[in-house]
């Protein structure tokens, strides 16, 4: 399963209730999965998988920063100084 995607060849397999011998679709499920998988997405105006990235926040409050997306986890804020916190 890559990254990103919301279901397996198997997984699929299983609840289409195809034979696990049949491999006669396995190359258009394998195209289909990652496909419906960004749709989910488009469809849901977000992603449920773990994104690892760095983002800059323009200054808003000395209180609050308002975030873009939904958010796991947190290492480390820096501020414009380059102080750590």
């Amino acid at each position: 399963m890559a990254t990103g995607d919301y279901a397996t060849l198997a997984e699929v397999k299983v609840y289409s209730e195809i034979p696990t011998g049949d491999t006669s679709r396995d190359a258009l499920i394998n195209f289909l999965i990652p496909r419906v998988s960004r749709h989910i997405d488009d469809f849901c105006h977000r992603h449920f998988y773990p994104i690892t990235e760095s983002q800059i926040y323009d200054f808003q409050t000395e209180q609050k920063i308002w975030l873009r997306g939904d958010l796991d986890s947190l290492t480390s804020i820096t501020n414009g100084d380059g102080n750590v916190f």
